[in-house]
C-alpha cells in the first residue's frame, strides 16, 4: 500500500532554521518494515505548491495521506487538508501530532476534510488504520483515534504507550531531503548536524508542558541503540554534530553515562548538545558528557523567583540552577537558559529579578519569552484565575511566534504593552552588556560564526519593532 506523509509549510521568526520531521520518519520506518511504500513531503524545506501537490498525489496514488503540524501553523495545515480533499475526495486523510492530541474533537468539528485524528503515539495506530482500510479491522477496534459517526465525533480511548521503544526501527531518514535542512548555529557546533531522539515521555510535571503525545511514562532507547544510530549518521550522512532532542536527556544517569562511555570507547568523533534539567546534572555526569563531546546544554530555568518555580511545578531551586550553570562553566560547556516573563502571580519586580538572575548566572545565552498557557496544561487553568486569556477554543492561529503583536495571556497587574517592554528589556539587558559582548567575541571560532551571531541579533531585535 502507498502511504503519503506530509508536514506542511511552517513560517515564523526563525523559520530559516529547519529540523527533520523525525516523527514522520519513525512512522515511515514502521510502515516500510511492513513492506508499504512511503513518500514524505516536507513543506519546511520543499515548495508544496498546489500544482506540485496535485501531481505528486496523482502520480503516487496513496491509499492514505497523513498530515502533521504545530498549533502555530495549524491554519495552513487545515487549508492543505481541504485542498487535498477537494481534488481527491476518496483518499482518507489522517491527522496526528501534538495539536491533534490537544484538540482532536474540535479538529473533526471544524475540518471536514480530515477523516481520522490520531492521539498519542502513532506507530501502532497507523498500522491499525491500514488494517481497517484492508477491511481487517473496524474503527471501533482501533485505540487512540477520533472519527465521525452519524454526525457525532467518536473516541476509541487512549492507546497504550509503546513500552519498549528499542523495538522501533530507526527513523527512515533516507526518505527525507537531508541536505535541505539548515540547522541552527546555536544548536550545532559543527556541520552537517542533525537531531536524534533517544527517549520518549517525561516523568516530571511542569505546569506549562503538554504531554498528550508521549505521556509521563519515561521510555528510552538503550545505549547500544543510540550508538548504532550515531554511527549510521556518521557513515551515511557525514554528521559531525548531534542535538539530542529528548524532553530531558539526562533523566537516567546510568544510561547517559553508558552512552558517553561508548562514544569514548569506540572513538566516535562527534559533538553534541541537549536539553536537560538542572537537577539531573551533577558534576561527575557533566564531566563525562564533556569528554564525550558535549559542548552545550539548554536549560529550562524559567524564573529567578522561587515562588514562580514552585507555581510552575518545576521541582528545582535557585541554588540548584546556580550550581549547575557554575559546573558547566567550569567544565567548558556552554549554557543556554530559557526564561518566562509574565508568569501568573508575578509582579514587575519579580520580572526584574528574573532578568538580573539571568545576568548573574553568567550564561552563554539566554532566551526570554512571554508566558503563553496552552489549553490542556495546568498553567492554562492557573492563568484563568490570574489574568485575562484572550483566545477562544479554535482560534489556533493566534498562537503565534516569538514577537507576536497580540498576547494571548496578560496576568493581573500587567498590560500587553508592559509585558512586551519587559521582554525587550530582558533581551537587550542580557546581550548588550559590554562584558558579555567582549566574552562572546573572544569565543568566536570563525568569521562565519560572527556573521551568524550578527544576523541572529538583527533578526532578534527586529521582532520587537513589528
Amino acid at each position: 500500500m502507498n502511504i503519503l506523509l506530509i508536514r506542511p509549510k511552517f513560517s515564523g521568526t526563525f523559520a530559516e532554521y529547519t529540523t527533520p520531521p523525525l516523527g514522520l520518519a519513525y512512522l515511515a520506518a514502521v510502515l516500510e518494515a511492513k513492506e508499504h511504500k512511503v513518500l514524505i513531503l516536507d513543506g519546511w524545506v520543499q515548495d508544496l505548491n498546489s500544482d506540485f501537490l496535485k501531481k505528486t498525489i496523482a502520480d503516487f496514488k496513496p491509499a492514505m495521506i497523513g498530515l502533521t503540524g504545530l498549533t502555530v501553523n495549524i491554519k495552513g495545515v487545515f487549508a492543505m487538508a481541504e485542498e487535498i480533499k477537494k481534488e481527491f475526495p476518496k483518499i482518507p486523510i489522517i491527522f496526528g501530532g501534538p495539536h491533534a492530541s490537544m484538540a482532536p474533537e474540535r479538529t473533526l468539528q471544524d475540518v471536514s476534510a480530515i477523516d481520522i485524528v490520531c492521539v498519542g503515539e502513532g506507530e501502532g495506530t497507523i498500522l491499525d488504520i491500514i488494517d481497517y482500510l484492508h477491511g481487517e479491522k473496524t474503527l471501533e477496534e482501533i485505540p487512540g483515534i477520533y472519527y465521525r459517526q452519524a454526525n457525532a465525533v467518536v473516541s476509541t480511548g487512549l492507546r497504550e504507550l509503546i513500552s519498549d521503544i528499542n523495538q522501533l526501527p530507526p527513523p527512515a531518514r533516507h526518505l527525507l531531503p537531508i541536505g535541505s535542512y539548515t540547522a541552527s548555529p546555536k544548536e550545532h557546533k559543527s556541520f552537517p548536524g542533525t537531531d536524534v531522539i533517544t527517549s520518549r515521555g517525561c516523568p516530571y510535571a511542569c505546569a506549562f508542558c503538554f504531554k498528550q503525545v508521549f505521556g509521563n511514562k519515561y521510555r528510552t532507547h538503550s545505549p547500544e541503540y543510540v550508538i548504532s544510530e550515531i554511527k549510521f549518521l556518521i557513515k551515511n550522512y557525514s554528521i559531525k554534530d548531534i542535538f539530542f532532542r529528548d524532553d530531558t536527556f539526562t533523566v537516567d544517569y546510568e544510561r547517559v553515562k553508558k552512552i558517553c562511555e561508548l562514544i569514548k570507547k569506540e572513538n566516535i568523533h562527534i559533538t553534541f548538545t541537549t536539553l536537560a534539567r538542572v537537577d539531573r546534572l551533577n558534576y561527575e555526569l557533566l564531566k563525562l558528557m564533556k569528554e564525550a563531546g558535549c559542548w552545550k546544554i539548554l536549560l529550562g530555568i524559567e524564573s529567578g523567583n522561587q515562588k514562580s518555580l514552585n507555581l510552575l511545578r518545576k521541582g528545582i531551586t535557585l541554588n540548584q540552577i546556580e550550581e549547575t550553570v557554575k559546573n558547566c562553566r567550569n567544565l567548558g560547556i556552554e549554557t543556554d537558559g530559557f526564561f518566562m516573563i509574565g508568569i501568573p502571580g508575578e509582579t514587575k519586580e519579580d520580572a526584574k529579578n528574573t532578568i538580573n538572575f539571568a545576568k548573574r548566572l553568567k550564561l552563554d545565552f539566554a532566551q526570554f519569552y512571554i508566558c503563553t498557557p496552552y489549553p490542556g496544561t495546568y498553567l492554562y487553568e492557573i492563568a484563568k484565575t490570574h489574568g485575562k486569556i484572550d483566545i477562544q477554543e479554535g482560534e489556533w492561529d493566534k498562537y503565534n511566534q516569538f514577537g507576536a503583536k497580540n498576547l494571548l495571556f496578560v496576568p493581573d497587574g500587567w498590560t500587553s504593552k508592559t509585558l512586551k517592554e519587559y521582554q525587550a528589556k530582558a533581551w537587550k539587558n542580557f546581550y548588550f552588556r559590554p562584558i558579555y559582548l567582549l566574552q562572546r567575541l573572544s569565543k568566536l571560532r570563525s568569521f562565519s560564526e560572527f556573521k551568524n551571531h550578527f544576523l541572529g541579533a538583527v533578526k532578534l531585535f527586529s521582532a520587537f519593532d513589528r
